[in-house]
Order: C-alpha cells, then structure tokens, then sequence
C-alpha cells in the first residue's frame, strides 16, 4: 500500500491500467476491506510458508541419505510482486484477461472464507504488489526494480564457505546455468566446440560466491517484456514503461544513476543526454540481435484472444474415449466466443451414470454429466454459475449434445438435445467461454481440478460406468462482436 516518503513514485503496471498514484494508504483502507486484505496476504505468506517447510523435510531428507553436503541450493523468484491483482484484489483472476468486468468489493468479499483453498485461484490486492517491492518502483513485468530485481539465495556445503553474506556484484538469470556447471566443474558448449557460431549469454559468478570483493562477471545487460525496457550499464540504468494495448512510446526513457540512486526515484534524463543517448543506442543494438523487435504491447486480453484463434478451426473435431486430458490449445479456439455444438455418443445403461465430458476447471468451464437416470449440464463462466435443467434419459445407444449459441457482447444460450432433437428451449448461459482457463478437455470423467466443486465433493472424478464412444465438438461463427475478430498486434 502507498509508502510515506518525500517523495511520489508514479509508475503503472497497466496491465490491469492501476497505478501506484492510485492505492490508499493502509490507515485509509475501511475496516471491513482490511480484513479481505489481509487475508489475501496471509494466503500469500503461507505459500511461502509451505514452500519453505518442504525445502525443511528435501533438506532432512538429504542429510539423512548422506547427500546433503554435495547439493547446490538456489532459490529465487522469477519477477517481482505484482499490480495485476487491481485495487481491491481478484478472487478469481483470470476473469479480468477475458474481457470481463472487474467484480465489486461487496462480491469479492464473499470469498474471503475460501481464500487460498482449493475454490479460489486469486491474486492479492495491488497495494502488497506496492509493499513487496518497496523501495523499488513499478512491478511484474515491467522494468522498472520492482519488476527486474528479484532476491537469490545460493548454498552449498561442501564447496561454498560463505554463511549468510551479501554480494552487491551485478548478475543475470542467463549466468545461473554457467555458474552451476563451473561450481560442477562440467564443461560449456562453447568449451567443448572451440567457437561455436552460439556463444551462451551467460557468465559464471561462481568467483563471486567465494570473494566478496572480486569482479561481477558482467557490466551490462538489456531488459524487455511487454515492450517495456531496460538497460543497464555500470551502475546506470535507463527504462521505458508502456500503457498496454497502445502504440508503443519509444522515446519515453527514464534514466537513473544506481550508484546513489538505489530506489530509481531520480530522472537524470534531462542532465545526461550523452549518456541517454548511449544506453538506449546499446538497448537498440542488442535488441536487434536477440529478436526483441518487432514490439508486441497488446493487451492480455488481446493476446489471449491472438491464442484463441490461432490455426482458426475448419471443421469439426472428434476425440476418442480413454484419451488424457486434450490441450487447450486444441480446444480452446473450437469453443471460444463462438457458437459449438459438442455431440457425444453413448451406450447407457439405465443405472449408469458419470461425467460424458468436462472442459475447464474451477475458474471457468462446464460438464455434462447423467445422474440419477437424468442427463445434467453445469456451466461456470468465471464465476457466474448456470444449470440446465436435468433431461431424463433412457438406456440404450444414444447421441446426446450440447447446442451454443454466442450472441453477442460476451453473452449466450445453450440447451440439451438428446437423439438429435431439442429436449428444451434456449437458456441463457453467460458469459461466453474464451482463454483464461488452464484445462482443456477431459472425456468420460472431470479430473484434477473440477468444473463443478459440488460434484466433486460428492463424487470425486465421477468415471462414466457406460461406454463412450467418441466426442465431437463443431465450431460454428464467432459472435458477431467478438474481440476474437480483431486481435491484431498494436502497431509500433
């Protein structure tokens, strides 16, 4: 939450268009809200409190099996802590990349008790994104130190003396790999082919683990994501962030002298253009020899949307029964803010009963499924809950489908057939599927995470005890709206 200095840092993790100017000081947070907060971050320090429990019982278990001494331990993050989670915090986060409307605090206080339980996939308030990298500015996925500098720690009994020491040295995840070979003694590619026409980017820092005072192995190193930059050069740095899903703005540098600038709060631009000037030049360089360019700053619902309609389906697509779980990727672009039709061939006996399929999980889905004699369809559009209503089904070799129609503005209808013909009217089922969610399909059965937790609860997996023959989906047209028709890259 905002910090008290003397002086205001505005940076933006625009990916969900919040900014640190924006988040209340913790003493202006209303007592309810303070309670769903903090929530969120005990969950958040309980991760690492597991986290750090099992690295307890995988270091009992080395000592006890006599390796221990001989273990390298690294442990680090991959970015910094995040603004993503919007003001208020997103009890389920990938709502927001589908396009969809942040839901309001009263609706995200009602999760507060399933918070960090297997019901919730969330993500904490942008104000712990703010404190978690204080005194660094901006955030995951930007280049600002909040984004770009990340703790590590590194142990080894046997051949690294240090206890509990520091090194200020400059270093790179690309040097990890070489570090760990050097302290293995193994050989690089570039050693064992002379001058290979690949040369790693990494540098080992293993002389820095050993000596405090010895030579960082590298002075500089370029920063991108998201088409924001960076670029650092002997204890100078110039960055750029970007607004997402707008044209990129690329004279838009900052630049900071870390030396007595720790916390990149002071914009020397204006006083050393010659050194703006070679920074974002060697930025430039390098950006063309790693394959930066050409930008990409949509938006993630943009991009989800580029991944939903990649290799755009020419027909329907049929999957047999007994198959593993099918990748979203195959079925995601079938289903996504379109109308479908998913037929699946059964032969049923009358006590059979289970799930025919499911795609999706808790954060957004559906499954058919037959209980109790009637056939049974649940849909959860990242967080907003529908049923069909239950179709008594007979034994016998059957075709039972799910019919839906997207209608525009993320909204749709459904219905059951049975034989090829309508065992109901159209019922609304909204909002309509796209990305977001992280399980594609799984036929005759629901399992890891579950679309429907009641279900679940009642039934684990819930195996179909009848035999599926095979499960057809049929795309048809994207709603007539559809984001999907225009997820073409911002132009820098």
């Amino acid at each position: 939450f905002k910090q008290k200095t003397a002086y205001e840092i505005v940076d933006c993790d625009w990916s969900s268009d919040v900014c640190s100017s924006d988040l209340p000081a913790w003493e202006d947070v209303s007592p309810e809200d303070r309670e769903f907060f903090a929530r969120h971050m005990e969950v958040y320090a309980a991760m690492l409190d597991s986290a750090d429990q099992n690295i307890g019982k995988l270091t009992a278990a080395l000592k006890a099996s006599g390796d221990f001494d001989n273990t390298i331990f690294v442990f680090t993050s991959d970015n910094g802590g995040t603004f993503a989670g919007t003001p208020i915090g997103a009890f389920r986060n990938n709502r927001r990349y589908n396009g969809l409307p942040a839901q309001p605090i009263e609706e995200e206080r009602k999760g507060l008790e399933l918070l960090g339980g297997p019901q919730s996939e969330a993500l904490y308030p942008a104000g712990w994104g703010q404190v978690c990298n204080t005194p660094f500015p901006s955030s995951k996925s930007y280049t600002g130190g909040g984004g770009r500098r990340v703790a590590f720690v590194m142990a080894w009994e046997k051949g690294i003396a240090a206890r509990g020491e520091l090194r200020q040295q400059f270093a790179h995840v690309t040097d990890v790999k070489p570090t760990l070979l050097d302290l293995a003694g193994l050989k690089t590619l570039e050693q064992i082919n002379g001058v290979p026409a690949w040369q790693p980017h990494g540098k080992s820092f293993a002389a820095v683990l050993r000596d405090p005072n010895a030579s960082s192995p590298r002075s500089e190193q370029y920063y991108e994501c998201w088409s924001n930059r960076a670029y650092y050069r002997d204890g100078w740095l110039v960055r750029s962030l970007q607004k997402r899903g707008e044209p990129v703005d690329m004279d838009n540098w900052t630049l900071h002298d870390l030396e007595s600038d720790f916390s990149e709060s002071i914009d020397l631009r204006a006083r050393h253009s010659d050194k703006l000037r070679e920074l974002t030049d060697a930025f430039d360089k390098a950006a063309w020899e790693n394959l930066v360019y050409p930008l990409d700053n949509r938006s993630m619902v943009q991009k989800l949307a580029d991944a939903a309609t990649r290799g755009q389906p020419a027909g329907p697509r049929t999957f047999r029964a007994g198959t593993q779980t099918i990748h979203r990727g195959v079925v995601v672009p079938l289903i996504a803010d379109r109308s479908y039709r998913i037929s699946t061939c059964i032969e049923h006996g009358a006590a059979d009963q289970g799930v025919l399929w499911s795609v999706g999980e808790l954060i957004a889905g559906m499954v058919l499924y037959i209980e109790g004699g009637a056939l049974k369809f649940f849909y959860n559009g990242f967080g907003e809950f529908s049923e069909l209503p239950a179709v008594p089904l007979n034994a016998g070799v059957r075709e039972v489908a799910f019919d839906y129609e997207a209608t525009g503005q993320r909204k749709g209808r459904g219905r059951l057939l049975i034989d090829g013909k309508p065992a109901m009217d159209w019922q609304p089922l909204s909002p309509s599927l796209m990305g977001g969610f992280h399980e594609g399909m799984d036929i005759g059965l629901d399992r890891r995470c579950p679309v429907d937790w009641c279900l679940f609860e009642k039934h684990g997996v819930f195996r179909y005890t009848g035999t599926i023959a095979e499960v057809t989906i049929a795309p048809g047209e994207l709603a007539h709206d559809s984001i999907l028709r225009s997820s073409a890259p911002v132009k820098v």
